[in-house]
Parts: C-alpha cells; sequence; structure tokens
C-alpha cells in the first residue's frame, strides 16, 4: 500500500480503516431497527436508486447532438445536478476538460458539493495532494472557462 497510496498509511486513514466493518453493517442493516421495509428502502434501494442516478447523469452528458463518432461528447449539464443533490457529476465536460482536477464546478453558480466536502476534509488535513484545475490550459471548454477578473470589472 505504501508504493500505491502512502495516503493510506497515514494515522487518520487507519481509524477509517477499522470503522468500515461497523459503518458498513450500520448502513446495510440500520434500517432493520425501523421496520423490514426501512431495510430495503435504505440498504438495497437507496444504492440501486444512487447507481442508476450516476449512471444515468454519465449517459446524458455524452448526448450532444452532432459529435463526430470518437470525439469528445461531454457536456455540462445543470438540471441534472439535481439527480444527484449537486455532487458535481453534471459538469461533465469540465471532468473531461480536466480530468486530474477534484474540482468539477468552476464557475460560482456550478454547484460541486463534493467539492465542497474534498476541501473541509483538506482543511482538517484528511485530503492532501488535492488537483485544483488548472484555468489556463489548452484543454478547458470555452462555456467553461472562467471569466477574468478585469473583464467583470
Amino acid at each position: 500500500m505504501a508504493r500505491w497510496c502512502p495516503d493510506l498509511s497515514v494515522a487518520q486513514y487507519r481509524f477509517w480503516t477499522r470503522m468500515q466493518i461497523p459503518v458498513l453493517t450500520l448502513s446495510f442493516f440500520g434500517g432493520l431497527l425501523i421496520s423490514p421495509e426501512a431495510f430495503f428502502w435504505l440498504g438495497a434501494i437507496r444504492l440501486v436508486l444512487s447507481l442508476h442516478g450516476q449512471c444515468f447523469v454519465n449517459s446524458i452528458c455524452h448526448m450532444k447532438p452532432g459529435v463526430a463518432p470518437g470525439e469528445d461528447s461531454s457536456q455540462n449539464i445543470l438540471w441534472l445536478g439535481l439527480l444527484q443533490f449537486f455532487q458535481g457529476e453534471n459538469w461533465h465536460g469540465n471532468h473531461h476538460a480536466k480530468p486530474l482536477s477534484a474540482r468539477l464546478g468552476w464557475r460560482f453558480w456550478q454547484v460541486d458539493s463534493g467539492w465542497y466536502l474534498i476541501w473541509v476534509l483538506e482543511r482538517f488535513r484528511l485530503a492532501t495532494n488535492v488537483k485544483r484545475p488548472d484555468y489556463g490550459g489548452p484543454a478547458l471548454p470555452v462555456e467553461a472557462a472562467p471569466v477574468p477578473v478585469s473583464a467583470a470589472a
């Protein structure tokens, strides 16, 4: 593990290694404490809905009309954020432009709660070496480029 993921050898992550089984057990079987119906709604059905939602977002974001086969067909779609509670998956064009970046929402109106969580984890030193987008690179789509501060004034 030290070769491929040296960050996971740190004490903060070893705590989560010990907590995986209890957290997963509570996640899968916690609904049984409420009722048999809650077991399915808080367990299997929740997982099915979240995974299908993620796949749906990925599919829709690649349905850009007029794109030749083999070209990048990814796009940013605002309304798809509602399906994933604005985790950032709907800013798929940004992801394809800068795939190494942890931040998918680049403008103030591109809500990316996944990035906000990563930012908080970084502040508590639970996430390190977080990659941010380089806004000046050549792969940046025109519709996703940030507005320069001098032009906004």
